[in-house]
């Protein structure tokens, strides 16, 4: 006679579960549809906040308040490829340093050898203000300089070693090997060298470590890139880094970069400008909660709000915020959150191999969440909505780079940079042009490449995108840099013969 009421009770709760089951799942659906609007950028905001990030370059030309930094690199001569010798080059600005030893033999765009060692960054030497940073880089570069010179420190007058620097920090140059420190970025922090010569630096703690070097060029890694990949390819005119962080250099009319001193004059028309484009700013920025916590969590508050939507070093921290919040409040993984409230725990590559995941029952992501999240037994249907979360915060990184190399495109005159808000492009063929970029981001993460060229096509139109090749220079800054110093002290040679 109880069975019924039993039953009943059963009953009631079962409808109560699925009701309850159902408006989570309407509840995640209305929150991950607020994230697709949001990160999904319509072509015409896209170009949009190209326009905008072309009159902030503009401004920065000139100086005025409001606008990127658009540094002057004073490289005003690019190699040509007949350069030949030995060299070496010190590539640091992220979280690891490169040292390289370059042979270049006869004949245009020749690389003979190429040696490059790494080492990770000891965190120490993140904090400036301890002022053991270029002592690091200096004795780790005295290595590979007795490692190829046969074990000796240095030679007699005009025997030096040559050591081209790329310093991918801001700094405010005056000639191509000077450049003071304008401020510390990426994880970096401090006061040490602001306001100083980084090359004298690095020559001083070379020559106390043993080696009296020659430092003819210091350059940041998107001017290295965009060497590296002239050497071979004449067509190229921006560099770009997408990896830890992301910058752009490009070539500008000389005459256009009104914060030059006055009466210089350059050996060419043109000059690389380093754009330092991870500053731009705008309201028409996809902003999310999540990058409000990300920029006030870092060590530059307030600073690089564009990278920070963009590099390798935020992706995956956005990525598992979003996620947080999904667990938190609208009960994604059933109350748990494993690992989830840690900082940083994410990686972009992580981030990447949830979004690559190919298979029926997207194994890579349960093993991702099990892996780094602690995150375990796990239905398909979370992991398509982790899968969607990791493709949301790609794209959105993609359709931001792709606005932003158009904006660049447009300052250099480039049909393809001049597409209005509802058009379909200009007329006309347009002139072939190559975009190097460097960095882990572009290297590694096929989906975010294969994103990058659809929004393109998108902001540019199909023909007008059909003429930017986007070139991954594998190792560019190190290369440019090596490249530039041999170009740049061969040319004083040059000079002081005549």
């Amino acid at each position: 006679m109880q069975a019924l009421p039993i039953a009943g009770a059963a009953a009631v709760l079962l409808v109560k579960s699925l009701r309850d089951g159902t408006m989570q799942r309407r509840r995640l659906e209305s929150v991950m549809d607020e994230y697709r609007q949001l990160f999904d950028i319509p072509t015409d905001r896209l170009l949009a906040l190209r326009d905008a990030l072309v009159q902030q370059l503009e401004a920065g030309l000139a100086g005025q308040p409001g606008g990127l930094m658009a540094l002057p690199s004073y490289v005003d001569v690019l190699p040509t490829g007949h350069e030949s010798g030995d060299c070496y080059a010190v590539d640091l600005g992220g979280t690891n340093l490169r040292v390289a030893h370059v042979k270049l033999a006869e004949g245009r765009g020749v690389t003979e050898a190429v040696h490059i060692r790494e080492w990770a960054i000891p965190e120490e030497h993140f904090d400036t203000n301890r002022g053991s940073l270029l002592r690091f880089v200096a004795q780790r570069t005295v290595e590979v300089i007795r490692e190829h010179s046969g074990g000796a420190g240095s030679g007699g007058p005009g025997s030096k070693p040559v050591v081209g620097f790329c310093f991918s920090f801001p700094v405010d140059q005056t000639a191509l090997d000077n450049g003071k420190v304008v401020v510390w970025t990426k994880n970096f922090r401090g006061t040490y060298l602001i306001g100083q010569d980084v090359v004298a630096a690095l020559r001083a703690e070379l020559a106390a470590a043993g080696v009296e070097a020659e430092v003819p060029a210091v350059m940041n890694d998107t001017v290295a890139t965009l060497v590296a990949m002239r050497y071979s390819e004449p067509d190229t005119q921006l560099g770009i880094i997408l990896g830890t962080g992301t910058n752009c250099a490009y070539l500008e009319r000389a005459e256009a970069i009104s914060k030059l001193p006055a009466g210089y004059r350059g050996r060419t028309p043109h000059m690389v400008v380093n754009s330092e484009w991870g500053d731009f700013r705008s309201p028409l920025l996809p902003s999310c909660q999540e990058d409000l916590w990300v920029d006030f969590s870092s060590p530059h508050p307030g600073n690089g709000l564009f990278e920070k939507q963009i590099s390798g070093l935020y992706l995956g921290e956005i990525a598992r915020r979003i996620l947080l919040r999904l667990a938190e409040k609208e009960g994604l993984f059933g109350g748990t959150l494993g690992l989830l409230g840690q900082h940083f725990v994410m990686t972009t590559a992580d981030m990447a191999a949830c979004d690559q995941d190919d298979t029926p029952d997207l194994r890579a992501v349960a093993s991702t969440l099990e892996r780094v999240l602690e995150i375990r037994k796990t239905s398909l249907q979370q992991r398509r909505l982790v899968q969607e979360v990791c493709q949301l915060v790609c794209l959105r990184s993609a359709r931001l780079c792709a606005a932003a190399i158009t904006g660049m495109l447009q300052r250099m005159g480039h049909p393809c940079g001049s597409r209005a808000a509802g058009g379909s492009g200009s007329a006309g063929p347009a002139p072939p042009v190559v975009v190097a970029v460097d960095g882990s981001v572009f290297e590694k993460y096929d989906k975010f490449r294969e994103r990058l060229r659809a929004a393109l096509e998108d902001v540019c139109g199909n023909e007008a995108a059909d003429s930017v090749r986007v070139k991954l220079a594998k190792d560019g800054s190190v290369l440019g840099a090596a490249y530039l110093g041999v170009a740049a002290a061969q040319f004083e040679g040059r000079a002081d013969a005549a």
